[in-house]
C-alpha cells in the first residue's frame, strides 16, 4: 500500500517545481495517507483496493491543493519580509520625523513659520508609500487602471509639498508653476506606463501627452519670459500636425503588419528535472 501511496504522490508532484518545501509535504501527505489506511484497517475494511482509493479521496482535489501550496510557498517569505521592513520603516521614520521636529523647533534652526513642513513632508511621503505598495499589488494582477490613478494621486500630491516648500522657504517667482509641471509629469508617466503595459489606447496617449506639453511649456515660457510670446505661438501650433503625423504612420504600420505572413510561435520544450527528487522519501 505505501509503494501505491508513493507512487500516486511522485506523479502528482510534477505539478509543481521540486523544492524543499514540497518535499516535505510530499513526505506528510504519505504519512497521512498512511495514517488513513491505518484506521479503515482498524475500523474492520479489508479490501485494500477500497482503502486506497478512499485514502486518495480523502485528500480532495489534491492537484489544487498543491498547486494554493506552491502559491503560499513562493509568497510566504516575500510577505513576511514586507511586513517587517514595512513595520520597521513606520516605527523609525515616526521616531525621526517627531525628533527632527522637536530638535529644530526647540534650537530655533527653523522658523515656527515652516517648521511644520517637516511633519507634513513624512506624511505625504507615508501617503506615496502606501499608495506605491497597493499598486504594485494591484499591477501584479495585470490590472493597471487602479495603479495608474494611484501613480497621478502620488505625483499631486508630491507636487503639492513642493509648492509649499518653495513658497514658504524661497523667494522664487511662478511657484505656482509647480502646478503646470504637475501635469506635464501625470501626462508622461501615465503614457509611459500605458507602453510598458501594451495597452491599445497608449499610442493615442502618448499624442495627447504631446500637444497637452507643448501647449503648458508654451505658457510656462510665455510668461517667464524666457521666451516671446510670438513666434513661440508655433510650439503648440506644430504639436498637433506632428501627433497627427505619426498617428496616420502608427495606422499604415498597423496595416502592413496584419497583411504580414504569420510567424509560428517557437515550441517550448520542456525543462528536465531531476528524477531522484521525485523517488526519494
Amino acid at each position: 500500500m505505501t509503494e501505491r501511496f508513493k507512487k500516486y504522490l511522485e506523479q502528482e508532484f510534477r505539478a509543481i517545481p521540486p523544492t524543499k518545501g514540497a518535499m516535505e509535504y510530499r513526505k506528510a501527505t504519505l504519512v497521512r495517507l498512511e495514517e488513513y489506511a491505518q484506521d479503515a484497517r482498524i475500523k474492520g475494511m479489508t479490501d485494500e483496493d477500497a482503502i486506497y482509493h478512499l485514502a486518495i479521496d480523502s485528500l480532495g482535489d489534491f492537484k489544487s491543493t498543491l498547486l494554493k501550496f506552491n502559491e503560499d510557498l513562493n509568497n510566504r517569505p516575500k510577505r513576511n519580509n514586507r511586513r517587517l521592513l514595512i513595520t520597521f520603516a513606520i516605527c523609525f521614520s515616526i521616531i525621526a520625523v517627531i525628533g527632527t521636529y522637536l530638535v529644530v523647533s526647540l534650537l530655533h534652526a527653523v522658523p515656527w513659520r515652516t517648521s511644520w513642513l517637516i511633519l507634513v513632508g513624512p506624511a505625504i511621503a507615508s501617503i506615496i508609500a502606501l499608495l506605491a505598495l497597493n499598486g504594485i499589488a494591484i499591477a501584479k494582477r495585470k490590472s493597471y487602471t487602479i495603479p495608474r490613478v494611484f501613480l497621478a494621486i502620488s505625483i499631486v500630491l508630491a507636487s503639492t509639498f513642493v509648492f509649499l516648500v518653495l513658497l514658504m522657504t524661497t523667494t522664487l517667482p511662478y511657484t505656482w508653476f509647480t502646478f503646470l509641471v504637475m501635469v506635464l509629469l501625470i501626462f508622461a508617466v501615465d503614457t509611459t506606463i500605458a507602453f510598458l503595459a501594451k495597452s491599445k489606447l497608449a499610442f493615442l496617449e502618448s499624442q495627447a501627452t504631446l500637444v497637452v506639453s507643448s501647449a503648458l511649456i508654451y505658457v510656462m515660457l510665455g510668461i517667464a519670459h524666457i521666451m516671446p510670446w510670438h513666434p513661440g505661438w508655433l510650439l503648440p501650433a506644430l504639436a498637433a500636425p506632428v501627433a497627427v503625423t505619426a498617428l496616420i504612420l502608427m495606422l499604415v504600420h498597423r496595416s502592413n503588419k496584419k497583411k504580414g505572413p504569420k510567424v509560428k510561435k517557437a515550441e517550448i520544450k520542456p525543462t528536465t528535472v531531476d528524477e531522484k527528487y521525485y523517488t526519494e522519501w
